[in-house]
């Protein structure tokens, strides 16, 4: 790429661009997340609430060797942590310095990369320094981070990375830059998984346009391309292998969702997959940030209203999700109306500011933000039907990832946009412009570029004028739509949201003027030269104080302490010693409805794991494993048989008489269900819901007795070679979970027996390890209600033993008569984990050596 020298490429000016980034973003990262500075407060996180990174599972060093998630369902294979920037935290800061700083954090580094690769690039370092605020502030990453997903800036900053390595001005150390670019490509993929993959495809494409169009694009060139895209592939391989080893071969996603697609018809299946797509008017959110609101619980009128995650079936059974955000897409009104002039630029046929390379790949960038953005549309429009054809792409749920491609584009686009401000009207080295007499002597793409901008901005100001005297057709529209919550004013509710709106709309062509006229002021040439300077702090004062005002929404805090302070239920349940599960009475009656929402959305997600209470019930699994979707579909409709054999003994339900009611109505009058504790719930403040125990109720803790315990042993006992007929015998009426056990295989041995079935004492438990002593007069199989998986290691008095599988879905083992010792081991593969730390190694390495080699070159 040929970028012509300025007087802002030495090395003292990028020093102090780099200084001054570092400083704002401190101080606007430090402002924005000032609360979590607080003692006993922390960050809101729906993806990976404090509650879940302080259960045991997660415990790190242990977690990146393995982790077994024992707290839903009868568990399930975690992968492992990853050895990545994201994880890296977790290790450094723990549960709540990560909940606290995970965000800023991964926001900073993304501003420090994406500087980083605008200099490689040869950028101006005022560029960069905008570039990296833009990239910084972004609310498409600063909304995911601020919702759990620091993984997303960190993906996008490798993004950065890995353009910068490979599209650097310099000449020397080609295939040592193409290496770097593979490793932060696999760091990508390692940091955000399937959108890690979307990245590295369009980093692959660029590894090839911009060796083909460098200088004359040719055969050879095109062959150098190929070659430097399979050394990215290569690396981006051995960073990434152990995300790949986790997921697909242990976790074993890609074979869930396989088994998914056989079970739902197609139209289920591209419903699945594209539930979370972005409308296409809401890609007006782009540059109106509040257009369709923010979060569901935003104040003010500020709740999303828009349809970005609605069920598909929502609009005729009005069932389902109605609406659900947890991202915004605003890129910023400079960032876009700068990407914009770099565009206009480019097609410039007289006095072109880029080199033919320069031009065709900033049509590279805005072909690549043109793709992704119809992509992201999704089940709104076509497009997206053509990749979704494509293999391994229906495999990914939610076309709106494709926003985060869109974002590196346009952020792309931002910085040769703001390139071509400074070198065509504020470099040193252009011709000297007169700001008092600029029009008269302003070329004709001046002209009329700044003509465009005015009809823009007339369309604008008339497009808000209609939108703001269209209120009753908004207000009809939200009404129809469900915004307002159950118990709300509904026609209260829509005139705010209409209001909130209507505001930023006009916020939005505020600062389409200031963007405007910051641009207007540098195409005059009243900052060339030495006072370029002061177009970095206008345009940078623009960017930061627009990004950080339509951000602010995002970001929430809350007194953890007092959010998870225990109460009797939760103290009753976390002093069980037996591990037995929890769940809530499923049944859809309208007195349980606000003890469902309350157990699903706050106990379950929050305080269980928090306190490391087993719950049956899973908190989110949208790729359901093939041997649980057949379990659940057997035994769910029979409850009383599936909370026996998954060891559901607690159960929260309903008040006196309700324990008989289910004694009499599901289970026969055996007088298996008991309540233990009568309760009542409020709103005990810091976003908490207390439990105030009492005799009345209108809710109850329920004790199920049939439940078997988390390890029972069984001297009697079945095998089957046939799971369909084994399921079948599960659900059978006659048969008693608690007097034998059906082994999937041959197991010799006896079938029935009246030898007496012995005991089983649990000695040590942890998600891991599991540790039983065991006392029979014959041989005997042990069963633990958890769920088999052939990472788990069974050793019989410190010897290897077999691993069986009981019941369908849980594990167990054989052992002979007398008194032994049983231990469980969850051991995956760490194979993965190594190649992958030996690629950051490699990684630093190469590094050393391209800073040794750059400083001789110097």
């Amino acid at each position: 790429m040929s970028i012509r020298p300025s007087s802002g490429n030495k090395s003292a000016p990028a020093l102090g661009s780099f200084v001054l980034l570092v400083i704002v973003l401190l101080l606007v990262l430090g402002w924005l997340f000032a609360p979590s500075f607080k003692a006993g407060w922390t960050l809101f996180l729906n993806d990976g609430p404090l509650g879940a990174l302080k259960a045991d599972y997660n415990k790190t060093p242990d977690a990146f060797f393995g982790v077994w998630s024992d707290l839903n369902w009868v568990g399930s294979h975690g992968g492992s942590l990853l050895p990545s920037f994201t994880f890296g935290q977790f290790l450094a800061l723990g549960p709540v310095g990560f909940s606290k700083f995970h965000a800023p954090i991964a926001l900073f580094i993304l501003g420090i990369s994406a500087w980083l690769s605008c200099r490689a690039l040869g950028f101006h370092p005022a560029v960069a320094t905008l570039t990296a605020l833009a990239a910084a502030l972004n609310m498409n990453v600063f909304s995911n981070a601020c919702w759990g997903l620091s993984s997303r800036p960190f993906a996008l900053a490798t993004s950065f990375l890995a353009v910068g390595a490979l599209g650097a001005t310099s000449q020397t150390n080609v295939w040592l830059r193409c290496a770097l670019a593979g490793l932060a490509v696999g760091m990508g993929i390692t940091e955000g998984a399937d959108i890690g993959v979307l990245f590295s495809l369009f980093i692959g494409a660029f590894a090839f346009v911009f060796t083909w169009v460098k200088d004359k694009p040719s055969v050879q060139s095109a062959v150098q391309g190929m070659f430097r895209v399979a050394v990215v592939v290569v690396f981006s391989g051995i960073m990434a292998f152990h995300i790949i080893d986790a997921l697909v071969f242990r976790a074993k996603v890609l074979t869930a969702v396989e088994s998914q697609k056989q079970i739902m018809s197609p139209e289920q299946q591209w419903d699945w997959a594209t539930q979370w797509s972005l409308p296409k008017a809401e890609s007006f959110r782009l540059i109106i940030p509040g257009l369709h609101g923010y979060r569901m619980d935003t104040p003010d009128g500020g709740r999303y209203w828009g349809t970005a995650g609605r069920d598909p079936q929502w609009e005729t059974t009005k069932r389902g999700f109605a609406r659900f955000s947890g991202a915004g897409e605003y890129a910023g009104v400079t960032v876009m109306l700068f990407a914009a002039f770099a565009c206009a630029q480019a097609l410039r046929r007289q006095g072109n500011l880029y080199s033919l390379s320069e031009r065709r790949l900033i049509a590279f960038w805005a072909a690549v933000a043109l793709v992704a953005l119809l992509f992201a549309w999704g089940r709104y429009a076509p497009f997206y039907r053509i990749v979704y054809a494509m293999p391994y792409f229906s495999n990914i749920r939610n076309p709106i990832k494709w926003t985060h491609i869109l974002h590196l584009a346009v952020l792309m686009l931002f910085a040769y946009g703001l390139q071509a401000l400074w070198r065509g009207y504020l470099d040193k080295a252009v011709a000297k412009i007169d700001p008092a007499n600029w029009w008269a002597k302003a070329t004709a793409f001046d002209k009329k570029w700044v003509y465009g901008c005015a009809g823009f901005l007339g369309l604008s100001v008339l497009g808000w004028m209609l939108y703001a005297t269209s209120t009753g057709d908004l207000v009809k529209y939200l009404l129809n739509n469900a915004v307002a919550s159950q118990g709300e004013a509904e026609s209260s509710v829509a005139k705010e949201v209409a209001r909130f709106s209507q505001r930023e709309v006009l916020l939005y062509l505020v600062f389409l003027v200031l963007s405007l006229g910051g641009m207007m002021l540098g195409l005059a040439g009243f900052f060339r030269d030495r006072r370029s300077s002061w177009m970095a702090v206008i345009l940078g004062g623009i960017l930061v104080i627009d990004l950080a005002r339509a951000n602010t929404p995002w970001i929430q805090h809350y007194d953890y302490q007092a959010k998870y302070a225990s109460n009797a239920l939760l103290d009753y349940l976390k002093a069980q010693p037996t591990h037995q599960r929890t769940t809530v009475v499923p049944f859809g009656m309208q007195e349980l409805a606000m003890l469902q929402q309350i157990y699903h959305v706050e106990w379950m997600q929050q305080q269980f794991p928090f306190y490391n209470i087993p719950s049956i019930d899973v908190i989110q699994d949208p790729r359901p494993s093939p041997e649980n979707i057949v379990y659940r579909e057997k035994l769910q409709p029979k409850p009383i048989r599936l909370w026996e054999l998954t060891s559901t003994r607690y159960l929260v339900g309903l008040a006196n008489p309700f324990a008989d009611q289910l004694s009499q109505q599901l289970d026969g009058n055996q007088g298996r269900f008991k309540q233990i504790m009568a309760f009542s719930v409020f709103d005990a403040g810091s976003q908490r819901i207390g439990v105030r125990t009492n005799d009345t109720g209108p809710y109850a803790l329920l004790e199920f007795t049939g439940a078997l315990p988390r390890a029972s042993l069984f001297t009697r006992w079945q095998s089957y070679t046939n799971d369909e007929a084994l399921l079948n015998r599960l659900a059978d009426p006659t048969f008693v979970p608690a007097q034998e056990v059906l082994i999937s295989g041959n197991l010799g041995g006896p079938i029935d027996t009246n030898a007496p079935a012995g005991s089983v004492e649990l000695t040590s438990y942890a998600p891991k390890r599991i540790q039983l002593k065991t006392q029979s007069a014959t041989a005997a199989v042990v069963m633990l209600t958890d769920k088999y998986d052939g990472d788990w290691n069974v050793r019989v008095d410190g010897q290897p033993a077999t691993l069986l599988r009981c019941n369908f879905l849980m594990r167990g083992v054989q052992v002979p008569a007398g008194q032994h010792v049983v231990e469980f081991e969850f051991q995956p593969s760490t194979t993965g984990l190594y190649v992958s730390l030996a690629a950051i190694g490699i990684g630093f390495v190469l590094c050393g050596v391209l800073l040794v080699t750059g400083r001789k070159e110097s």
